[in-house]
């Protein structure tokens, strides 16, 4: 039992969600959030990497959630280069596993940023790894090398903090240090203040666990009156249905609305996510310009795969606060969530814009799906009950 992530009661369940929280993150959690709240980690001194995956914006960047129309990346440290992606959350991240062909999925698997180049192969740890992006990329954080930034650490204020957790620093050791960084920031995105687990669906999905009810098997079939009640609407009950139902939104065939269980045998709520790589047919955003690459070719444009076969690929996102982190796809090229859920119904018969990518287009889960405008209506506001409390 001690292997399981389930709650014995919904007291328990609010207990471990939320007044744990108030017991406060272990040394090295405690760490990671400082190091990602410092600004000085920036060229200028105006940004951290909460700027761009801020708590008030599901863990994205709050400018483009309040300007999901004009602001669809995130402007660097220079106030003026832009980023050619939409920053993804930072919530449960950490549950991406280390990059991977997996021949049951038909695909890549894990790994970090929209492309799994943070492959988790250098730190066994792609979240870790992804950290490491952001302070070096010239068009965000935009420090000059290792060395700067590791300066930064040896004397901020947590130094202290820093050589207690990683006793055997080395400041003049930058690539060391520079890893132990990136491990810090990873412990505390993967910390109960980042990956909650505090929605309405996890009360939901608590309480079917204690009557015996897989939330995976929700679909149009199911008796709805016979489900617990009173923690979702019937609304976002009947959403649920659709979003499991392969006849009809067919989406947790991507977005798993199963458990999801660890190496450990840790037992999870869904994560909304499988973690592959897949081809929507987004059109390319307007507000989005990649200056030596006018086509993003996603996993497939990476150095080390470039294959046909993974153009236009991207990581399928969690839906977990989803309804925080808009703008929507990996140009943001949907403002909404009611936009983006009609693409996904009507890409196939509705005078879209073309696709960015042509080739591997996903035509047999989308584009195509018979949705009325009430089921779009109902899966959004489902969707709405993945939103960390």
């Amino acid at each position: 039992m001690g292997k399981i992530f389930i709650c014995l009661s919904t007291l328990l369940f609010a207990f471990n969600f939320s007044v744990g929280m108030a017991f406060g993150l272990s040394d090295i959690e405690r760490l990671g959030k400082k190091i990602f709240k410092d600004k000085n980690l920036s060229l200028y001194g105006n940004q951290s990497c909460k700027t761009c995956h801020h708590p008030g914006a599901g863990f994205v960047d709050k400018e483009n959630r309040f300007d999901p129309y004009n602001s669809v990346v995130s402007t660097g440290s220079d106030g003026i280069s832009v980023g050619g992606r939409n920053a993804p959350t930072a919530a449960y991240a950490g549950f991406s596993p280390v990059f991977h062909w997996d021949a049951g999925a038909g695909g890549y698997v894990g790994g970090m940023f929209w492309d799994g180049r943070a492959t988790g192969e250098n730190l066994l740890d792609p979240l870790a790894e992804q950290a490491q992006g952001p302070f070096l990329n010239p068009v965000e954080m935009a420090m000059p090398d290792i060395a700067t930034v590791v300066a930064v650490v040896a004397t901020s204020n947590y130094a202290p903090g820093f050589l207690a957790v990683f006793p055997e620093t080395d400041f003049n050791n930058p690539v060391e240090t520079y890893d132990n960084m990136a491990r810090a920031i990873a412990a505390y995105e993967r910390s109960s203040e980042v990956t909650r687990f505090s929605s309405r669906f996890d009360l939901f999905w608590e309480q079917c666990k204690l009557v015996g009810v897989d939330v995976s098997t929700i679909d149009m079939t199911t008796n709805l009156a016979g489900l617990p009640q009173d923690i979702l609407s019937i609304s976002q009950l009947k959403g649920l249905a659709l979003f499991n139902d392969p006849a009809k939104g067919n989406c947790a065939a991507c977005h798993l609305t199963t458990d999801h269980v660890d190496p450990s045998g840790n037992v999870y709520p869904p994560l909304f996510t499988d973690f592959t790589y897949d081809n929507l047919g987004i059109p390319k955003s307007l507000n989005v310009s990649i200056a030596d690459n006018p086509v993003d070719y996603g996993l497939g444009g990476r150095a080390d795969i470039q294959q046909v076969q993974q153009w236009g690929k991207f990581k399928v996102s969690t839906l977990r606060n989803i309804a925080k982190t808009r703008p929507y796809g990996h140009n943001g090229y949907f403002a909404t969530l009611e936009t983006i859920v009609n693409f996904y119904n009507t890409r196939d018969v509705r005078p879209w814009a073309p696709p960015e990518v042509a080739q591997n287009v996903n035509t047999t889960e989308l584009g195509d799906l018979g949705l009325t405008p009430m089921e779009e209506r109902l899966l959004v506001v489902f969707m709405k009950s993945l939103n960390d409390q």
